[in-house]
């Protein structure tokens, strides 16, 4: 991500307001606008761009502004935001909100946008507070958080804009154990496609691991090993900024041992396994 104040067009004669204009009721406005992803961050047109913004410790509920305008979030706080444009989406990152005095320039936040496609999830409508999840797999050279998705799973099937690439997608209940989880499918520039997270009909394994550490990992390492000494690895992982994750299906041992290596930084648990659940882990990458 890159704030910057100033105006900025483009070959195609995009122009950003003017940061003296960008205030409401005497304190300092936001805008968030869409550039391009190579170095120049070149301004792009903002016509039928959307920014979406959640709050940080929930992530469900949307607000949603033109990209085209100052705004201002709905109260003091910490955000998740990203942008949705067309067949492109921005990386998601966190912003913090207070209603600060107008000094003269409005906060300008330029969000590098990239091909995107959307997935839909087909999953039964649910009132106790579990949410569906979506995930992106893509993993990038930047520093930017792993793209995820949450909507109520009161709402049943849902579609959600994705970056371009490997996804998954999973039912969750209120704590966050996941219910059930999808497979991971390829999702193209521009196009949808259909998932329906399941309950395993042995057991899945989902690790999610907070990383303290943030400096990039060559690679990681994420397997499960058994009694018997054999090792399954996880068919699908995410090494991002923020979090290192792995998903294992059909698990059909009683137990086994969790070993997710990156270097320097380790983790490893015991977990006992069971028929029809998923196995849900978080905790932090050492």
């Amino acid at each position: 991500m890159m704030a910057g104040f100033g105006v900025m067009p483009d070959a195609a004669g995009a122009t950003l307001p003017d940061p003296a204009t960008g205030e409401i009721n005497g304190t300092i406005a936001l805008l968030l606008w869409p550039v391009s992803p190579d170095a120049s961050r070149q301004p792009l047109s903002a016509e039928g761009c959307e920014v979406h913004l959640t709050l940080s410790d929930s992530q469900t509920d949307e607000t949603r502004y033109p990209c085209s305008g100052w705004f201002q979030p709905p109260g003091r706080g910490r955000y998740l935001v990203w942008l949705e444009q067309g067949e492109t989406v921005s990386p998601q990152t966190f912003i913090t909100f207070d209603y600060l005095r107008f000094r003269g320039l409005g906060q300008t936040i330029l969000m590098p946008m990239r091909a995107a496609g959307w997935l839909r999830v087909d999953a039964p409508k649910t009132a106790d507070g579990a949410t569906v999840r979506v995930l992106s797999l893509e993993e990038s050279a930047e520093d930017v958080r792993a793209f995820d998705r949450r909507v109520p799973a009161s709402q049943g099937g849902v579609t959600v804009r994705v970056p371009a690439g490997r996804a998954i997608a999973g039912v969750f209940d209120s704590t966050g154990r996941a219910r059930a989880l999808s497979r991971p499918v390829q999702v193209k520039k521009g196009t949808t496609r259909t998932v329906a997270p399941s309950t395993p009909p042995n057991t899945d394994v989902l690790v999610s691991l907070v990383r303290r550490n943030h400096k990039h990992a060559d690679a990681c390492r994420s397997s499960i090993v058994f009694p018997n000494g054999s090792e399954q690895p996880a068919e699908a992982t995410l090494v991002a900024w923020d979090r290192v994750v792995a998903v294992w299906y059909g698990l059909k041992s009683a137990e086994g041992r969790v070993l997710v290596d990156c270097g320097p930084s380790k983790f490893e648990k015991e977990i006992q396994l069971a028929r029809f659940k998923v196995i849900t882990i978080r905790d932090e990458l050492h």
